[in-house]
């Protein structure tokens, strides 16, 4: 049985290595290793000091939740409201715990957390089809906005919340 909850403060490393992980998992053939490794040891340090500051209640402009099994965490998901603009930050699963429901319900909080946003924005990598996918079944769709970062084609999707 997988629930979804607010992480613990000593859950920051075990999101971290699901991070690691997904990432390798979602970009090994889109990116090259080097990349992907170099951008993941870059910002280690500092995600994990994120999550825990988050977990305490340091950022509370920012929900991350969790999705954990008896074994532990097999996913997160990282939220940031700013004014009348949401951002989707992070959403992660493990490639076997994907299709099981657990984007969708991460999805139904962050709708929940943003409610008084006016947008929801999240940066893609241009390639991660299967994520374009997901996010269009929630009501996102391309903005048009696109950016290359250290070499990397993102796209940006948007969810328009209050008229």
């Amino acid at each position: 049985m997988i629930i979804v909850e607010k992480p613990s403060v000593g859950d920051a490393e075990e999101i971290a290595r699901v991070h690691r992980v997904s990432w390798h998992e979602t970009y090994d053939g889109i990116l090259p290793a080097e990349s992907i490794e170099g951008l993941l040891n870059s910002s280690e340090k500092a995600q994990i000091t994120h999550f825990r500051d988050v977990s305490m209640g340091k950022k509370p402009e920012h929900l991350l939740l969790v999705a954990r099994n008896e074994k532990g965490i097999v996913g997160f998901c990282d939220a940031l409201k700013n004014d009348d603009l949401g951002e989707m930050k992070a959403i992660y699963i493990l490639r076997e715990f994907q299709r099981q429901g657990i984007g969708s319900e991460f999805m139904k909080y962050i709708f929940f957390h943003l409610r008084e946003t006016k947008e929801i924005f999240s940066d893609l990598l241009r390639e991660n089809i299967p994520a374009i996918r997901f996010f269009e079944r929630h009501g996102f769709a391309l903005s048009g906005n696109q950016e290359f970062i250290r070499g990397i084609n993102l796209v940006t999707m948007i969810r328009h919340m209050k008229q």
